[in-house]
Parts: C-alpha cells; sequence; structure tokens
C-alpha cells in the first residue's frame, strides 16, 4: 500500500487557462487569450472533467483532500443551481469570493478584470496536489512530469 505523505510537503500541480504567456518587455506582465471565456457553460464543464480525468487516472497520484476551486465553486453551485452561464458567472464567482475562507483558499487561483474578483475572467488556475514530495529532487520527480505531460497533451487534443 502506498504511503501518503503530508499534504503541504506534497508538490502542487497548477493547470492555468487564460494566459498565452508573458509580456516579452516586462515578463512579470501576463499576456492573456482573449479567446478564454470562462463565462461559457460548456467550457466551466470542460475545466471540471479535466480535473474529474487527473483524479480518475491513478498514475497521476492526485490526492482526494485537496480541493480546487473549480470543485469547491461546483459543490457551492450545485447547492444552488448548476453551473452558471452567461453574466451570472460573474456574479457567482463574486460571491463565491466574498466567503473569507474561499477568499484565503483560492483567491489567487481566478484573475478578474476588476478588483475583488469583479468583471471579465480574465484567467483561472486549477491548483492539485499529487503523492510526491516536494524534496524529492529532479530525478525522483521526473517519472511524475511526464505523466502529466501526457496527460496534458491528451486533454489538449
Amino acid at each position: 500500500e502506498e504511503v501518503l505523505h503530508a499534504i503541504t510537503n506534497c508538490v502542487e500541480i497548477s493547470l492555468v487557462w487564460g494566459i498565452l504567456g508573458f509580456n516579452p518587455e516586462n515578463h512579470s506582465e501576463p499576456v492573456y487569450d482573449p479567446d478564454f471565456k470562462f463565462e461559457v457553460h460548456s467550457t466551466q464543464v470542460w475545466l471540471l472533467q479535466v480535473v474529474e480525468r487527473a483524479r480518475a487516472a491513478k498514475e497521476l497520484k492526485v490526492r482526494s483532500e485537496a480541493v480546487s476551486w473549480l470543485e469547491a465553486f461546483n459543490t457551492s453551485m450545485n447547492m444552488i443551481d448548476v453551473f452558471p452561464s452567461g453574466s451570472h458567472v460573474h456574479e457567482q464567482v463574486q460571491r463565491f469570493f466574498d466567503n473569507e475562507g474561499n477568499a484565503a483558499l483560492y483567491g489567487t487561483d481566478v484573475g478578474t478584470l476588476g478588483s475583488g474578483h469583479t468583471g471579465r475572467i480574465d484567467y483561472v488556475r486549477i491548483r492539485l496536489r499529487i503523492n510526491a514530495l516536494q524534496t524529492a529532487g529532479t530525478v525522483a520527480l521526473e517519472p511524475y512530469y511526464k505523466k502529466w505531460s501526457t496527460f496534458l497533451g491528451q486533454v489538449n487534443e
């Protein structure tokens, strides 16, 4: 049976949508993808399916107790309704982040045009933890890198 490492010591995987890269003249300034539309219902469903596929792929070693913001948002929406779409998504995302606990855990996982998670959603980041120690070193972590690269290649086909 696999030993579970302390979750805070595990590698964090970040999957980001909505950022094309960074400004070549200012490397800390992101270049947003104008075609990324989180408010479209099918985009939300697809992103959630990516998380579910990652969790189902045992070789990726995703830890169940580390919940991404999208999963938490989906849970909160299912208590009310289904994923919102159109202009309602901005209101629901803002309401989700108005909760101090959600803002503390996930506040940097969604970037919006306005402050306080208001306005157009520019990017989303899904953070997952895998059962691999951050301190394991590159040789030990390389197999995970290869498995995740393969998975993401399949997801992005």
